[in-house]
């Protein structure tokens, strides 16, 4: 496994591991345009550690899309250090015969959004109410609101959705519609972008519950 990831290209924005194991490296440099998948459903975090919330969102999500999705264990992030193959491949494993699992080196949600469209016509991202806030947020654009939208815009071009999970803790649930308030202006002009799980959906009153990770 560390052989793999050692020898995956920076190039390569991700490899996925099978239900049985086997890995497929660059699975975005393989697919046809004929052959790609109508929507790709993924699941992205640093995963550390698995826990209920995150289970249970993942099959909210399977009911609600019709599909099982794809975990992505993202080996760079935009705010932790990176993983490497040893922890990478611990956590990899606590979805072992249940998900696939890809890794991805691609840290902001547009570089994400480019690999995965050459797979699929349409991503839908599966985050909780805090990672929202951050894929809008222009700190992580150089703190600039113009290249916040520029990247917007180039999420929707490659039908880029993002289903949003609230958040309650302390007896306060945080979700788009809640907080729409603390969102920066321009999210009116990307608003379609994203989309709350509606609560019937999916909830867990949980503290510890932090959904990016």
């Amino acid at each position: 496994f560390a052989a793999v990831l050692a020898a995956m290209p920076r190039s390569c924005a991700y490899c996925v591991i099978r239900d049985d194991g086997s890995i497929t490296t660059a699975p975005d440099q393989e697919q046809s345009a004929a052959a790609k998948k109508d929507e790709l459903v993924v699941f992205t975090g640093s995963f550390n550690p698995l826990h209920e919330g995150h289970v249970a969102l993942l099959r909210a999500v399977e009911k609600l899309r019709g599909v099982p999705p794809l975990v992505e264990l993202a080996l760079v992030n935009a705010d932790k250090p990176e993983v490497g193959a040893e922890i990478a491949l611990a956590r990899a494993a606590q979805f072992a015969g249940v998900w696939r699992v890809a890794l991805s080196r691609r840290p902001l949600f547009v570089q994400k959004a480019r690999a995965y469209a050459r797979v699929a016509r349409r991503v839908v991202f599966v985050v909780g109410f805090d990672t929202a806030a951050r894929v809008l947020d222009a700190k992580y654009y150089g703190n600039s609101a113009e290249s916040a939208c520029a990247a917007l815009a180039e999420l929707r071009s490659h039908g880029a959705l993002f289903l949003v999970a609230g958040r309650a803790c302390d007896g306060r649930y945080r979700s788009l519609a809640t907080e729409r308030a603390s969102l920066p202006p321009y999210f009116a002009d990307y608003e379609d972008l994203f989309q709350d799980i509606p609560q019937e959906t999916f909830r867990v009153d949980v503290c510890f519950l932090t959904l990016h990770n």
